[in-house]
């Protein structure tokens, strides 16, 4: 079976959609990430001499 142009089409379209959900999705967890990473670094425990 050869695919037709609008499926090859159709296919990229689908791909490169799941593509752009995918790094928005990880981009929110870097985000989210740092977020807490800044968070905790202002309370930190200062150490006991």
């Amino acid at each position: 079976m050869v695919a037709a142009p609008i499926d090859i089409a159709q296919a990229a379209t689908a791909t490169t959609a799941t593509l752009l959900k995918w790094q928005k999705s990880m981009e929110e967890r870097a985000t989210f990430r740092q977020k807490w990473i800044n968070r905790a670094g202002r309370f930190k425990p200062h150490a006991i001499c």
